[in-house]
């Protein structure tokens, strides 16, 4: 098994599928294990045979736009690749959920979250906003769902 960072993977069985994430209209994502470099990522599998014909191009496109972006605050995407009715993009793994989770997380426990961390999670998200803008990337579903966080603290 290959090591090489780059050597991630090119379908689906490339990868053990560990956890699922979350479920939206056309598909879901996945906490996945590459097996050619044993390291972890999120997989977003979308079955474009329930995508409306009209909007297909956007799915085919979001994977090629994304692979372009490198900014801290932007999810990484490190490789595409359709395979069948599926179109699958390998992407950083943000394991500590959305900011949804994160936020209904402390209302349950009634914990109040200090000013100071929700600037930071505004200040993260505007720069990673700011930086597609500037590379003429238009996001079109902002929203907390879509908005992750991972185990260092970073706003994706």
């Amino acid at each position: 098994m290959s090591k090489n960072e780059d050597d991630i993977g090119s379908k689906i069985s490339d990868f053990e599928i560990l956890q699922k994430l979350g479920k939206g209209t056309y598909g879901f994502v996945a906490k996945v294990r590459s097996k050619k470099n044993s390291k972890l990522y999120a997989m977003k599998i979308s079955d474009l045979s329930l995508v409306i014909p009209d909007e297909l191009k956007y799915y085919e496109n979001e994977g090629i736009i994304m692979q372009k972006l490198n900014h801290k605050n932007v999810c990484r995407c490190y490789r595409t690749f359709r395979e069948g009715k599926f179109l699958c993009m390998v992407l950083d793994l943000a394991d500590n959920g959305n900011l949804c989770t994160f936020f209904i997380s402390h209302m349950k426990l009634n914990k109040v979250i200090d000013e100071e961390k929700l600037w930071d999670i505004y200040e993260k998200c505007i720069r990673g906003l700011v930086y597609m803008h500037s590379e003429g990337v238009i996001h079109r579903d902002i929203k907390i769902e879509n908005i992750l966080m991972n185990n260092e603290g970073e706003i994706k």
